[in-house]
């Protein structure tokens, strides 16, 4: 019995089509995950940003609220800021802003004028963060005033420490720099000070 010709010549991919369309089609893989990876990153760096933005306001308006009741400056230098306040009920505090063991945090310690004291850190992850004091008419007593009756305004300024990668690798041009972050600043008038 003779093999029917029409049956001999079945019709399908070469190896060489096959490992094209596969080729291909893992490149669009790989396109697709790098995509992706980028974009989980930047979100990540963003969501750094944000959560260091929300801590600071939230510190920021403790300390603004803190030193407009200060009654007195009784340290004061680019890193430390000590003064005596009265919260809204009266009571007398001792408050001081002071820079942990690194350098790149600030704690704050306040001792009631009865009780015990707490220490906590308000602000982490920091490149660096600064006082400077000011008198009244706004003129600079710089940032280790010697006659600390004149301090009538406070500024603190804060960089956050540098933010993940939002590219590939980790060379020089790819990452979110410290000074590419913005910094945040703030200026404090003293109320109640006598």
């Amino acid at each position: 019995m003779k093999p029917n010709p029409i049956s001999l010549h079945v019709r399908a991919f070469t190896l060489v089509e096959v490992m094209i369309s596969t080729t291909i089609f893992l490149l669009a893989v790989t396109a697709i995950l790098a995509a992706l990876i980028l974009f989980l990153r930047a979100h990540q760096s963003y969501s750094q940003t944000a959560w260091f933005n929300s801590r600071v306001r939230q510190t920021q308006e403790q300390l603004l609220q803190e030193l407009r009741n200060a009654t007195a400056i009784t340290t004061a230098s680019t890193t430390e800021i000590a003064f005596s306040m009265h919260d809204l009920q009266g009571k007398a505090w001792e408050v001081r802003y002071y820079p942990n063991a690194t350098g790149t945090a600030v704690r704050r310690e306040a001792k009631p004028a009865s009780g015990s004291t707490s220490d906590s850190e308000v602000f982490g992850e920091l490149a660096s963060y600064s006082f400077s004091y000011f008198k009244r008419d706004g003129s600079d007593l710089g940032s280790a005033p010697t006659t600390l009756a004149m301090v009538n305004a406070v500024r603190l300024e804060i960089t956050p420490k540098p933010r993940s990668y939002l590219l590939f690798g980790k060379d020089e041009s790819t990452a979110r720099k410290a000074g590419d972050n913005t910094v945040v600043n703030t200026v404090i008038q003293l109320r109640n000070k006598s």
